[in-house]
């Protein structure tokens, strides 16, 4: 994803305070879901002497957010700790933007969950993330996980979506429109092999027609994949390059005119 900085701003101060960690909250806007499994790793393997300086937002009113360490926040307050102060580096002045941003620079090399990176980007305005909710919501898909409609290739789409946002469109529209919104439908595999076959033939395809033909050949997303994943091992190719032959073959079955040319060449 793309990393943006912070812009100066002369009314952002940060100097070093005392604060409990019971005291500061968490804004899901800004910061991932806390992972219990993370504090109780922290906790069995905790060492005073490895505590890095926590980072935290002193918002205009009152109220204090990490932007940095709530993992070890949430390990000090398991342990009893929650009321004995602790260092941090305390920022005024940042507009929720702005700790967005901070808050990926600050987190950017380590091991983010690519929905955590997605859900900060949208808060913090990224133009390629809002474009990505435009259009995952446009076919009632939503970024997350455990729904029916859940979409987790952000990484996948906010790619394709930079390569060509028209392609990238009409590729959720005909696994959507074959399958209907949900998660199986726009595996990412599946997703960027028809975000690549999209990008290749463009207008050529009536995407509602392709869509009916597209279901009732293969069957089912699961199928789709499985097809796909067989003629990865025969041929020794990645999957999606599998998804975009396939799809080529399924569009010129029974076609007497404007055949697709073979997808490898």
């Amino acid at each position: 994803m793309t990393k943006r900085g912070v812009v100066a701003d002369p009314g952002v101060t940060r100097r070093l305070e005392l604060r409990k960690p019971c005291s500061i909250g968490v804004d899901i806007r800004v910061q991932r879901e806390l992972d219990p499994a993370r504090v109780r790793y922290l906790v069995k393997n905790w060492s005073d002497n490895a505590l890095d300086v926590p980072k935290v937002s002193q918002r205009a009113g009152g109220e204090t957010i990490w932007l940095d360490g709530q993992h070890r926040g949430a390990a000090l307050q398991q342990m009893g700790r929650g009321e004995v102060s602790i260092e941090c580096l305390v920022y005024r002045g940042l507009s929720l933007q702005e700790e967005a941003a901070l808050f990926r620079q600050l987190n950017n090399s380590k091991r983010l969950s690519p929905l955590d990176l997605y859900f900060v980007a949208l808060t913090e305005g990224d133009p390629i993330a809002l474009q990505c909710q435009d259009l995952l919501l446009a076919v009632r898909l939503e970024a997350g996980q455990g729904r029916k409609n859940s979409f987790t290739a952000v990484n996948t789409f906010w790619r394709m979506v930079e390569r060509d946002e028209v392609a990238a469109e009409r590729a959720l529209a005909l696994l959507t429109g074959a399958w209907g919104p949900v998660r199986e439908a726009v595996e990412g595999r599946l997703l960027q092999g028809t975000g690549d076959f999209m990008l290749r033939h463009g207008e050529a395809i009536g995407v509602k027609s392709f869509a009916d033909k597209l279901a009732k050949t293969i069957g089912t997303p699961g199928a789709f994949l499985g097809q796909a994943k067989a003629l990865h091992a025969m041929l020794n190719i990645a999957v999606p390059d599998a998804v975009a032959d396939k799809l080529t073959n399924v569009y010129n079955h029974n076609r007497r005119t404007g055949l697709l040319p073979a997808w490898r060449q």
